[in-house]
């Protein structure tokens, strides 16, 4: 349990990091990023037990530290004063991405897809952007996606020596253990669509905040309700940034890359999610992490879009400066639903 926390410790510095390489004038969005990925109460006992999540999520956050760095991110303004991207001699090298795959692959099935549609993203946007040859594009491909097949191919033949080819991925032989493990299209034909994908969502939407157990202890409906609330404003401060205030998120070639490289894992997740829905009934939060870190950034930026408005009204310089600070501050609430979700949900109910 304590190397799963060290891996979740990890998970956090790499939502910092992304964050901050891909904005590094707004350190802020950051801390906020890191914190609001450090204090979901669920992610919290999910990376103090013992399971490969917390590694999983790790290698996956340090291949997008790699990728958004791979399209040149941080960025600096340069002696014109004109922001441009990192040195190409000092972005990794293909390489890293392809072998941070491979490491990825042997951790757990969920990130599959989203390391792989990072990787990809960040090679193909930066051969589209800066205009390189199919040569140039072939050989990144060949470096990425050979380490990646190399070192995830350990994994897959040894899956095949021991549940039988083709099944290198452990599917069939999960599908046979899992008698009696309820349905999707058993769920809908009792329920009916309607109440189907409302269970869907309700039951997503509190698992991923803190569902604990074997989903066998929620929190109380109040508490899901107040981060709703939460969430609502959140969602009106990104409007007012992506609406009003859009020109004050001025982005170059590199950091709009690494917004695609963040989307794409985004839809990767939802992506996965759906896919293991179909056919059993897996309404488990938890299944959307690999795009918490994408998800923390959406949440920093909806801090920092009310700063924007609110600023405008403020009376002096150190008001301004004091203010900057909200979207960290606005997540004040959540080490402290984290703290009492333990003492008053997980101990009682689990402990």
């Amino acid at each position: 349990r304590l190397l799963s926390l060290v891996f979740g410790a990890g998970v956090v510095l790499a939502a910092y990091f992304v964050v901050a390489r891909l904005l590094p004038r707004h350190k802020i969005l950051a801390l906020a990023a890191a914190a609001f990925v450090a204090f979901i109460p669920q992610h919290v006992a999910i990376l103090a037990s013992v399971n490969n999540d917390s590694l999983a999520e790790m290698l996956l956050g340090i291949v997008l530290v790699v990728a958004v760095t791979y399209l040149g991110n941080p960025t600096a303004p340069d002696y014109n004063g004109t922001i441009v991207p990192l040195d190409e001699s000092r972005r990794p090298h293909a390489a890293a991405l392809g072998g941070l795959a491979g490491l990825a692959y042997l951790t757990k099935l969920t990130i599959y897809l989203p390391v792989t549609v990072a990787v990809a993203v960040a090679i193909l946007w930066r051969w589209r952007q800066e205009r390189r040859d199919a040569r140039w594009l072939a050989g990144q491909i060949a470096w990425a996606g050979g380490l990646a097949l190399i070192i995830g191919g350990a994994w897959w033949v040894r899956n095949g020596l021991i549940y039988g080819w083709p099944d290198v991925l452990g599917q069939a032989a999960h599908e046979s253990v899992v008698v009696g493990q309820l349905r999707t299209v058993d769920l809908i034909a009792d329920l009916g669509p309607g109440p189907y994908l409302k269970a869907l969502l309700a039951t997503t939407f509190h698992s991923f905040w803190g569902q604990f157990g074997w989903m066998g202890v929620p929190m109380p409906p109040r508490v899901y309700l107040l981060i709703g609330v939460f969430l609502v404003w959140d969602t009106v401060g990104l409007a007012l940034l992506l609406t009003r205030f859009r020109d004050r998120l001025p982005l170059i070639p590199s950091q709009r890359g690494g917004l695609w490289v963040l989307a794409g894992v985004t839809f990767a997740t939802l992506f996965d999610y759906a896919y293991y829905n179909l056919t059993f009934v897996q309404f488990q939060g938890r299944y959307l992490y690999p795009a918490l870190i994408p998800l923390a950034l959406v949440i920093a930026l909806g801090g920092w879009g009310w700063v924007l408005l609110i600023e405008r009204w403020l009376p002096d310089e150190r008001a301004v400066k004091a203010l900057a600070w909200l979207p960290l501050t606005a997540l004040g609430w959540m080490p402290l639903l984290t703290v009492a979700a333990l003492f008053r949900f997980v101990l009682p109910n689990l402990g």
